[in-house]
């Protein structure tokens, strides 16, 4: 199960593998806009299957019970029905009738499956997700624009502080113990990571190798000495890559939650001429912005908001 998903990786790179500029248009900057090659993928995934068998402990424990769980669970994919409610009863009228689209579906260990609905999420800008989000201090004598920034900010983050709290109260208390422990949400990032396709970056699987290494023992549970290794510069060239693409993944994520927007850029009909024309207009100032033509130019032709064709990433 560990090591199936990065051996499919792996053997399509070897044989099909090209550069490619990351997926994620906003990070493409970071990257001086190059295309990166597979070469370093196909390393960290080796390096990954050298400690994929230390990965599964056989224990009994119920966060390593199989399940299935949906793989993308949005409201996109739920179908509602509307039958009006006794008027004497506080009963909810919308009753959802079925789910759809568990093409992606798989049956893993819990301590796998375990995450908050992609729709929900919203852990950038450094506060803790566990803990009820609170308004910044003084927010009342902010500027109308900032305060409404703000305050938007305060919604998307109570939603996905609401399902991570919600959850344990309940839905799964296994499940809320398994998403807020350390070393399994580390196991997710090596399993997830490894398993992914191929869109121009390695970084999230690099840096979870890293973090292997320096948890080794609690990782495995004490399972012998770690097979793999990283040298110092190449941890601290990981490590500050990581955190500048954090800082720009906070950033969208801000620009995000000031326009509404969902995680997967989508808004409502009725918000999207409005949603639109602020897109263009901060397209407009950046392009403004930039040192010098060319440089403008290049930021037009990646700009994040733009369609772009994703056949190469299929």
């Amino acid at each position: 199960m560990f090591k199936r998903g990065a051996e499919k990786e792996l053997a399509f790179l070897q044989k099909f593998g090209r550069p490619l500029l990351p997926f994620h248009r906003a990070r493409r900057e970071t990257y001086n806009y190059q295309a990166q090659e597979p070469s370093e993928h196909i390393q960290n995934l080796k390096k990954y299957l050298q400690i994929a068998p230390s990965l599964f402990i056989n224990d009994s424990s119920s966060n390593n019970h199989f399940c299935i769980r949906h793989p993308d669970l949005h409201l996109g994919n739920m179908l509602v029905s509307h039958s009006p409610s006794d008027s004497n009863t506080n009963s909810n009228p919308w009753i959802v009738t079925g789910v759809v689209g568990w093409q992606g579906a798989a049956i893993l260990p819990l301590s796998l499956h375990a995450g908050i609905p992609k729709e929900l999420q919203n852990n950038f800008g450094g506060w803790d997700c566990t803990t009820r989000p609170l308004l910044r201090e003084g927010w009342e004598e902010m500027e109308e624009q900032e305060r409404e920034m703000e305050m938007m900010v305060f919604h998307r983050r109570l939603l996905h502080y609401h399902y991570f709290a919600l959850t344990e109260r309940y839905n799964n208390e296994l499940h809320h113990a398994t998403l807020v422990h350390p070393i399994d949400m580390l196991r997710r990032r090596l399993f997830q990571n490894a398993r992914a396709s191929w869109e121009g970056e390695t970084v999230e699987l690099k840096v979870a190798l890293i973090e292997a290494t320096r948890n080794w023992e609690e990782l495995t549970g004490g399972g012998g000495l770690c097979p793999i290794e990283f040298g110092a510069d190449e941890i601290r060239e990981a490590m500050e890559l990581d955190k500048e693409l954090r800082e720009v993944d906070g950033f969208m994520e801000k620009i995000r939650n000031v326009l509404g927007v969902g995680p997967e850029g989508w808004v409502p009909k009725d918000r999207y001429e409005e949603v639109m024309g602020c897109l263009e207009k901060a397209k407009t100032e950046h392009m403004r912005s930039a040192l010098d033509e060319e440089k403008g130019k290049t930021a037009e032709i990646h700009w994040p908001f733009d369609d772009f064709d994703e056949a190469e990433y299929r």
